[in-house]
């Protein structure tokens, strides 16, 4: 991601589902730039920790909500090594590489029943990163 705003897009997603099921993925990067990789007592920071925040989808606490004319899905954020993110709480550190300033994670629309009504959704999720 190169800007403070972002979106993804999913495409056209089917009518029909199962419960639970990963209708739509896809991979995103948050793009660590102009970030001084050496505190002010010289030493380097070793990892950071991020937080999404977002409002909890109503049937799944742990995933966030999706604003659309059918409550029938939500959005899951999965980090490259597998932890769903949960409004508002701190996912585990991430080590720092010198090579490396991207954060891998994946955005899932999963359903939360059978069926769906034809329409757009669309849904905001705000995230902060702290050095540590």
């Amino acid at each position: 991601m190169d800007d403070v705003w972002q979106e993804v897009d999913f495409g056209s997603l089917p009518m029909r589902y199962e419960n639970g099921i990963f209708i739509a993925t896809r991979k995103v990067k948050i793009g660590l730039v102009n970030c001084q990789p050496v505190k002010e007592d010289s030493e380097q920071w070793r990892s950071v920790t991020v937080i999404f925040d977002g409002e909890p989808a109503e049937n799944g606490a742990d995933l966030f909500a999706i604003n659309s004319q059918d409550a029938g899905i939500a959005l899951a954020i999965i980090d490259d090594r597998g932890n769903l993110a949960k409004p508002g709480e701190t996912l585990s550190d991430v080590n720092l590489e010198s090579k490396k300033n991207q954060i891998g994670y994946w955005l899932s629309v999963i359903s939360m029943k059978q069926s769906a009504i034809a329409g757009e959704w669309s849904g905001g999720v705000r995230f902060i990163v702290s050095y540590l």
